[in-house]
């Protein structure tokens, strides 16, 4: 019985030790095994992992999207329509792990260690410009749809004429700035 006893004990004890020791060799680091897209921050401090990011998205950020519409195509800079908050990206990171209720963190750190968390950038993509620069690129390629009009016609009164209506060509912006958000979000060129 004694030995059941110090068995529990044992087991009590490291249960208890091994989330300690852990919590204390990962205080004021991103948790081991968090990466933000592709990019892993695991064990690095904030400081560290907002200079690793910032590295990261300049890098992405100098890159152009190329639009091609029939024979002509234009490159927007990727500086212009999208932006990063390093800041709230590395504070997800860092919370992962380290917030919430005890039974919560130890099972984003078990998960963490066993097969890694990832974690989005927090980008914003500015559609307004995305919209604009297409649009002075491809002033054709987005041209609402006009319906058909009746006019009174003065001089036939009561005549009235019927001009023809055109079709249009539109470019959904939304879908293509979360497209292209969702590329950003993991540094995916």
């Amino acid at each position: 019985m004694r030995r059941l006893f110090a068995a529990g004990v044992c087991i009590a004890l490291i249960v208890v030790a091994i989330p300690a020791v852990d919590a204390v060799a990962t205080k004021g680091k991103i948790y081991p095994g968090i990466r933000v897209g592709a990019v892993a921050l695991g064990g690095m401090t904030e400081d560290k992992s907002r200079v690793f990011l910032e590295q990261h998205a300049d890098s992405f950020l100098k890159q152009s999207l190329v639009f091609v519409r029939g024979s002509k195509q234009t490159s927007i800079p990727l500086s212009q329509i999208i932006a990063f908050n390093l800041e709230a990206t590395v504070s997800r990171a860092r919370e992962i792990g380290h917030t919430g209720n005890i039974a919560r963190q130890l099972k984003e750190r078990v998960a963490s260690r066993a097969k890694g968390t990832t974690s989005n950038a927090a980008v914003t993509v500015n559609k307004d410009a995305l919209e604009s620069l297409i649009t002075q690129a491809f002033p054709e390629a987005h041209l609402p749809a006009k319906d058909a009009t009746f006019t009174f016609v003065p001089e036939a009164f009561p005549a009235l004429a019927i001009s023809d209506e055109s079709p249009g060509t539109t470019i959904d912006f939304n879908a293509a700035g979360s497209a292209l958000q969702a590329r950003a979000d993991v540094f995916e060129n």
